[in-house]
């Protein structure tokens, strides 16, 4: 599921130009650390992760989830209410 430009995949973009905006930094240099972000969780170890990344994997149909997805993923779970298989206390970055 590569994000088609939709109202979706467009208010993803937004969000991540508003990230770009409120840190001072580019849209690109904002998607390609998400998209690094992305890449390197793929490869981690720790269960809860690849529980989670295994599920949006599912969604995309095997194709490297980009920014956009994963921000629409997220974003869906939050507003279903879905509960995650593992606690985000461990995953915030300090």
């Amino acid at each position: 599921m590569k994000c088609k430009y939709n109202k979706l995949a467009l208010q993803a973009r937004g969000v991540i130009q508003q990230t770009a905006k409120k840190n001072g930094v580019s849209y690109d240099e904002i998607y390609r650390d998400m998209q690094d972000a992305i890449t390197h969780a793929l490869n981690s170890t720790d269960p809860s992760a690849l529980s989670f990344w295994h599920t949006v994997q599912q969604v995309t149909k095997g194709e490297m989830p980009t920014p956009e997805d994963v921000i629409l993923f997220v974003s869906e779970r939050i507003n279903r209410r879905i509960e995650w298989p593992f606690s985000f206390s461990s995953y915030i970055l300090h």
